[in-house]
């Protein structure tokens, strides 16, 4: 009855040991693969963005219209040939940009 114990647990001790054995492997493998499944990644990422901005800025097909309006309040004082200056309120510049595609 003593041998059937110790048979038993050199039986279990091994099954364990393969266990580890089998899960250090499968780690090992996914570790070696990471770095090519995170460069297809960012491979694809780089390609869409290059995607996107090779038509949407490309100087030959894309044209703006740049319109700047600039307006100021000023009081003006002559006297005796001299001239005072005073700005009553702050300039204001409205710049709008116009883009369109041909």
């Amino acid at each position: 009855m003593l041998k059937k114990i110790r048979k038993r647990k050199k039986t279990k001790g091994q099954s364990t040991l393969e266990y580890a054995v089998l899960i250090v492997v499968v780690l090992g493998a996914l570790m070696a693969v990471q770095q090519y499944i995170a460069r297809g990644i960012q491979g694809r990422a780089k390609q869409a963005t290059d995607d996107i901005s090779d038509t949407q800025f490309d100087p030959s097909i894309t044209r703006h219209i740049k319109t700047t309006n600039t307006s100021s309040t000023t009081n003006e004082i002559s006297l005796d040939g001299e001239t005072w200056s005073n700005m009553l309120a702050p300039e204001v510049t409205n710049t709008k940009i116009n883009m369109y595609f041909e």
